[in-house]
C-alpha cells in the first residue's frame, strides 16, 4: 500500500522494485554508473529514514520495521539512523508488552532496544526497575497460591534484571526451595505408606 505525507514513492512494492532495479543495474554498470547508482540508493534510503522519523507514531510497528530493513538494504550509509530508530521501535514494543503484563517478552524487547541504541540506557533502566517490581509482585501472588516454583522463577528473573537484589532475595529463594523439598518429602512418605 502507498503511504501518504507526500512520499508517493515510499510504498512496499515500489521499494522492492527499486531495490531490485538498482541491484540488477549495478551488476553490469561501469565505475561511473556504479557511483551514480550508489548515490541514488543512498538518497532513497535517506528519504525512507526521513519518512519513518516523521511518521514514527503514525505507521504500524511492522511497517516501520519493514521500511527500516529496506533502507538498510539500499545503503549502508544509513545504518546508524536505522539502529537508532530500531532501538526506539523495540522500546515502543517492549512498553506495550510490559503494559500487557507479558513481562518476559517485555524484558527481551527492552534488551533488544538497548542493543540497537545505547542512548536509550536511562529510559530502558527506569522501565526495567518498574519491570522488576512487577515481577516481584507476581512472585507474591505465586507465593500466596503456594506456587513456589513459579515464585522462585520470578525472583530469579528480578535478580537477572537488577543483580543488586540478589542479597535481599536469596534467603526467600532458599526458603521456597526448602518448602518445595518438604512438600516432595511429604508426598514421597504418603506414597510409601
Amino acid at each position: 500500500a502507498g503511504h501518504p505525507e507526500g512520499h508517493p514513492n515510499i510504498s512496499d512494492n515500489d521499494l522492492d522494485e527499486a531495490i531490485k532495479f538498482f541491484n540488477d543495474a549495478y551488476v553490469d554498470a561501469n565505475t561511473d554508473l556504479k557511483l551514480d547508482i550508489n548515490l541514488k540508493r543512498e538518497t532513497l534510503a535517506k528519504e525512507i529514514i526521513g519518512y519513518v522519523t516523521l511518521n514514527f507514531d503514525r505507521i504500524s510497528m511492522k511497517d516501520c520495521e519493514d521500511l527500516l530493513d529496506k533502507a538498510n538494504k539500499l545503503s549502508q550509509s544509513v545504518l546508524n539512523d536505522v539502529n537508532i530508530l530500531k532501538g526506539k521501535l523495540f522500546f515502543k514494543r517492549a512498553t506495550l508488552l510490559h503494559e500487557s503484563n507479558l513481562l518476559d517478552d517485555a524484558l527481551e524487547h527492552y534488551q533488544f532496544a538497548l542493543s540497537y541504541n545505547s542512548d536509550l540506557g536511562v529510559a530502558v533502566n527506569s522501565r526495567l526497575m518498574l519491570l522488576a517490581n512487577n515481577i516481584l509482585e507476581n512472585s507474591k501472588e505465586y507465593q500466596a497460591n503456594n506456587e513456589y516454583i513459579l515464585a522462585i522463577e520470578s525472583l530469579n528473573k528480578a535478580i537477572e534484571i537488577i543483580p543488586e537484589l540478589s542479597d535481599r532475595l536469596s534467603p526467600t529463594i532458599k526458603e521456597f526451595k526448602n518448602i518445595i523439598d518438604e512438600l516432595n518429602n511429604l508426598k514421597t512418605r504418603e506414597a510409601i505408606s
